[in-house]
């Protein structure tokens, strides 16, 4: 099975201001200890990049590698940058589409929270439309934001240096 990861910083395994082990190289193992499944996870993380980025790049980094599965991770950079969760979504929802015409299988993540409270409404927002549009379209989706909230619905300090 081959899977590739395309995203940001997060997906890169960067928590600034060290590089510490992307969570693909956690996927592989996880997939043939707990699972048996033999499995390549090809990382295209980059910090940084916004969905935007991811889409200008995904026939390169995605499609061209034939994979049969895409974890689709991205959106923080752009809501950092001031863009609105709707065009996020919108730029995920083609990335979504453009795998399936390219015989990938999509799988969707919420965006994980973060330590800044007027950011985290905005993240929220993101993934209630993620939510609504990945039902839609039979897109399957990672809760990556409930696993790692804390009690004052900040994202939990070990998850980051820099709160994002």
């Amino acid at each position: 099975m081959l899977i590739v990861a395309l995203g940001d910083s997060l997906t890169a395994g960067y928590i600034d201001p060290i590089r510490r082990m992307p969570y693909t190289r956690i996927l592989e193992e996880l997939l043939r200890r707990e699972m048996g499944v033999e499995a390549t996870v090809i990382n295209a993380g980059i910090p940084g990049d916004t969905t935007m980025g991811m889409l200008r790049r995904l026939k390169a980094d995605v499609l061209t590698h034939m994979a049969d599965y895409a974890i689709i991770w991205g959106g923080i950079n752009d809501l950092c940058q001031g863009h609105r969760p709707r065009d996020v979504v919108t730029n995920l929802l083609e990335i979504y589409r453009r795998c399936r015409g390219g015989g990938v299988a999509p799988i969707g993540c919420l965006l994980t929270p973060t330590g800044i409270e007027n950011l985290n409404r905005v993240v929220a927002e993101t993934n209630e439309l993620l939510r609504i549009h990945c039902v839609e379209e039979g897109v399957p989706i990672a809760d990556l934001y409930s696993p790692l909230i804390d009690d004052s619905g900040l994202l939990a300090v070990e998850y980051s240096s820099d709160g994002v």
